[in-house]
């Protein structure tokens, strides 16, 4: 990557539209950034990195932080970079969120940030994230990789330097990409976990079945079951436990059922006995209850005869109730007639009040509706200049709005112009501050120089010996000697004096120069505020000004509020008046639809009352010719005489349904008595009580041989389970313990956790290579820029076995011939090695990706170089332009301005704006 064009505007100290054509730098070699601190040279780095990546290049700016203070609120802030890439022309162009004027009425707003990449062939892609996409794709690396590789700012040299290997693992893996062998030591590390979980699982497992192990107690192998339950025993000795277990108790089992089909024979032969015997008990019972039911069901039998007799005596008068229910039923359909009309009567009457209520409330509504329509008429008449109205008062209101917002404006820029006065003579009071202290700190070293020199005479006297020459005169007399004052400076405390008089001059010469730009800004911001006062106020003195403008504003604010309330009833009528026009046509067609249904509902009525006269005269003479009043009196009449006879008639089924059931139950235990005496003269006697007490002696001793067969079945059942689930788990754990023991070495190996070896992790491992490669790209430039005496050195052995190693970095004194660590380096000597450590970075990182950087920037102070050193940081610098690769270099070093002749040079002018130009040289 090669920048060609950048445009700078509104971004950083640069207020205006800034251009730099870095083709007139040249195709290669070495140029210089320069200029006034704090003028704005980084922030060409900065923009750079904006355009490319949407970040500055320091960690310590956003890019909500590039807005320019100096830019005015109508000027854009943006960065607009063409480059160069594999020998085609790209240009990118950002701008960050910030505040710009609105473009209609006053105040501010938020312009959004933006990104756009043209292509070589025209194609453009647009939006904030496709674009930072994009630029990564044409030119392969993140600004991270960026800032490490081809942009080196400050701050950045001694962090790879100084690094311990945490901190270049994270560094080296946003560079060269490993962290994919992180993931492949997180996936190892897992796997290892969970094969190991499952090999402590399967191994509970078969101690949950160990411990499921039962026994008889009195069982010889008892103690042995003991110990395996305990885990002394091996998963062998304890399967071939288990079986012998398994064997005794088969045998057992064997033996108990036989036992047990024994005494079920014996026991089918005691229930029989005593089946019979209790059969014989019970047809005895059962003979005694029939005999005596025998007599009782005679008894009833003689009384329910009797009362059927009595019932069929009924039979004549239920013949008699049949007919005259009969009689009556023949007239109900005179009555259903009779009870329709007096409805239909009913209903008239009703549909005759409902046609009077109807007619009186259409009365009601039509007079409510022809006085409503009158009202509404006469208040539409009283609307018609609403709107005119209306039209005046806005066009009064917009004519005081553009008043009010005139003065407001003049009312705030005269409280800028206020606060940007005291800023002034806050600056004036800090710069004649400052340059008392500057004249104080003067006089105080003025004085402490000719104290020093003064006693110079003194130091020379005290190293004079007897008979020896003078160096100053020769003499080799000394009549009188000069005396050393205990009161004089030394010469550390001159310098001391010095560099704080010289800081004092800089700080006046920097308050002066911002009290002379607070002038400036006040000055024209006084003349704009005179030229609008005079425009609203007249020549009007511009002390008064704001006070004028606030009381106006008020007295606007007033005519505003009254105005506002006169619009807004002007609003309500013409709104009304809109209403109006909308309803009046609608009452006026309702009015006459009421009159149509006024009409229809009196013909109606008329129509009601003669076919309801007609009703009551047909009701009238259907009532003469009945006996009941109403048909319900009839049914009552007719319901009665029915129940009379269901009474009659459910008596003789009763007694009949009796008398024949009795009947019945008696022949029923008859034949029952028959034959129990049967069945007793076929059965004998038998000894009820000694079957019993043989019977339950059975029945302990089948309890007894089914308790302990429970027993016996419940420990095959159980160690018969327990030898299944060791047996496929012991198999499944040894195949486990294999898998495991292999995992377990790959895991320790990649994560660098193998005890009593180096704590180096395969992505260190993979790091250290690449490391390795960038120090002997290093040491090429710092061993002539040291004069040979030093290399790094990656530290091959840990210093512990604790802690993660493999990427700590030593220097190497071929003069002492002694390695120590890099933290003992002095700051120039730490400088030179940090430079050729980034150097060596980035020529790495080009070799091993092909990524194609062909400029390089240096942003970092070289004042801790003696000049030595800072020839041969130059010379190692311009080795790094072949190949045709430009080098920008930030210094304020002045051995560096002579010797590169090519330079940006950077200016703040009076008011702290910036402007850059090119010199060629």
């Amino acid at each position: 990557m090669r920048p060609l064009k950048l445009t700078i505007a509104g971004f950083g100290p640069y207020a205006g539209v800034q251009e730099l054509d870095f083709t007139k730098l040249g195709q290669r070699g070495l140029y210089l950034i320069t200029g006034d601190t704090g003028a704005g040279k980084t922030t060409i780095f900065d923009a750079i990195t904006f355009a490319l990546f949407g970040e500055a290049s320091g960690g310590d700016r956003s890019a909500d932080m590039l807005r320019s203070k100096y830019a005015g609120l109508d000027a854009p802030t943006f960065v607009e970079l063409t480059f160069a890439y594999d020998g085609k022309e790209y240009t990118v162009r950002r701008s960050p969120e910030y505040q710009r004027k609105k473009t209609r009425g006053a105040g501010t707003t938020r312009q959004a940030a933006d990104a756009q990449l043209t292509y070589p062939d025209g194609r453009v892609v647009t939006k904030w994230k496709e674009v930072d996409r994009a630029v990564r794709e044409v030119i392969g690396v993140s600004r991270e990789q960026f800032a490490q590789v081809a942009m080196i700012s400050q701050g950045s040299f001694r962090q790879l330097l100084q690094a311990d290997t945490k901190q270049r693992q994270k560094i080296f893996r946003d560079i060269f990409g490993t962290g994919l062998y992180v993931s492949l030591q997180e996936e190892l590390k897992e796997r290892t976990a969970q094969v190991k979980l499952r090999r402590d699982q399967t191994a509970a497992g078969i101690r949950q079945f160990v411990e499921s192990i039962v026994w008889d107690p009195e069982d010889p192998l008892a103690a042995e079951a003991e110990r395996a339950r305990s885990g002394e025993l091996p998963t062998a000795e304890v399967s071939r436990l288990l079986e012998e277990l398994l064997t005794r108790d088969t045998a057992r089992q064997e033996e108990l059922t036989g036992q047990s089909s024994r005494t079920d024979r014996e026991m089918e032969q005691v229930v029989a006995g005593l089946t019979q015997a209790q059969a014989r008990r019970r047809a005895q019972q059962s003979l005694a209850e029939k005999t005596g039911e025998e007599q009782r069901r005679t008894a009833v039998l003689a009384q329910l005869t009797a009362a059927a007799e009595q019932a069929r005596a009924t039979v004549p008068e239920q013949e008699q109730l049949a007919r005259q229910i009969a009689g009556l039923e023949a007239v109900q359909t005179d009555y259903d007639a009779l009870e329709q009309k007096r409805r239909a009567l009913q209903e008239k009457k009703q549909s005759l009040t409902q046609a009077q209520t109807a007619k009186q409330s259409l009365e009601r509504r039509r007079a409510a509706l022809a006085a409503q329509l009158e009202d509404m008429t006469r208040e539409r008449k009283g609307l018609e200049g609403a709107d005119a109205d209306r039209e005046r008062l806005e066009n009064q209101r917009q004519r005081l709005n553009q008043r009010r917002e005139q003065v407001l404006l003049l009312v705030r820029d005269g409280k800028a112009l206020d606060r940007a006065r005291q800023e002034l003579e806050r600056l004036q009071q800090a710069y004649l501050a400052a340059a008392r202290r500057s004249d104080q700190l003067g006089r105080q070293y003025d004085g402490m120089q000719r104290a020093f020199l003064d006693e110079q005479a003194g130091i020379l006297a005290a190293g004079l010996e007897p008979d020896m020459p003078c160096p100053v005169c020769g003499s080799v007399h000394h009549p009188r000697l000069a005396v050393i004052s205990q009161q004089a400076p030394t010469e550390a405390d001159v310098k001391r004096a010095k560099g704080d008089y010289e800081g004092a001059q800089k700080q006046t010469e920097k308050t002066s120069a911002q009290a002379s730009a607070q002038r400036g800004s006040v000055a024209a911001a006084e003349s704009a505020f005179r030229e609008k006062s005079a425009a609203l106020f007249g020549e009007m003195p511009l002390e008064q000004v704001p006070a004028a403008g606030e009381a106006e504003a008020e007295q606007l604010n007033g005519q505003l509020q009254t105005l506002a309330g006169q619009m807004a009833r002007l609003e309500e009528q013409t709104a009304r008046k809109i209403q109006l026009d909308r309803l009046l046509p609608d009452r006026e067609k309702a009015l006459s639809d009421e009159d149509g249904a006024l009409t229809q509902a009196q013909s109606q009525l008329a129509a009601l009352t003669a076919a309801a006269r007609e009703l009551a005269d047909q009701v009238a003479a259907m009532e003469e010719k009945l006996v009941y009043p109403d048909k319900v009196t009839l049914n009552r009449e007719i319901q009665a005489r029915r129940q009379q006879l269901e009474d009659l008639k459910s008596a003789l089924t009763r007694a009949e349904t009796a008398y024949n059931a009795g009947k019945e139950q008696l022949a029923a235990v008859r034949s029952a008595i028959a034959q129990l005496k049967e069945q007793l003269a076929e059965t004998q006697e038998t000894d009820v009580e000694g079957l019993t007490r043989q019977r339950e002696e059975l029945l302990r001793r089948r309890g007894d041989l089914d308790a302990r067969s429970k027993t016996v079945h419940a420990r095959l059942t159980a160690n018969a389970a327990a030898r299944e689930g060791i047996a496929k788990k012991a198999q499944a754990l040894s195949a486990l313990d294999a898998q495991y023991a292999w995992m377990k070495a790959l895991s320790d190996t990649a994560n660098g956790t193998l005890s009593g070896k180096d704590k180096v992790m395969l992505e260190t491992y993979i790091q250290a290579a690449y490391f390795d490669r960038i120090l002997d790209r290093a040491n090429l430039r710092l061993r002539k820029m040291s004069g040979g005496q030093y290399d790094l050195e990656r530290r091959k052995n840990a210093s512990d076995q604790r802690s993660q190693s493999g990427l700590e970095l030593d220097i190497v004194d071929h003069i002492n011939t002694t390695r120590r660590s890099v933290n003992t380096l002095s700051g120039g000597e730490a400088f030179l090695a940090s430079l050729a450590l980034a150097l060596g970075l980035s020529d790495e990182v080009q070799m091993s990706t092909g990524i194609h950087l062909d400029t390089l920037f240096v942003d970092e102070g070289f004042g801790s170089l003696d000049s030595e050193a800072l020839n041969k940081a130059y010379l190692t610098l311009a080795g790094l332009t072949q190949g045709n690769r430009l080098v920008g270099v930030i210094s304020h070093v002045a051995e560096l301005k002579e010797k590169i002749d090519r330079q940006i040079v950077v200016k703040k002018d009076r008011t702290g704006q910036s402007r850059a130009n090119i010199v060629a040289g």
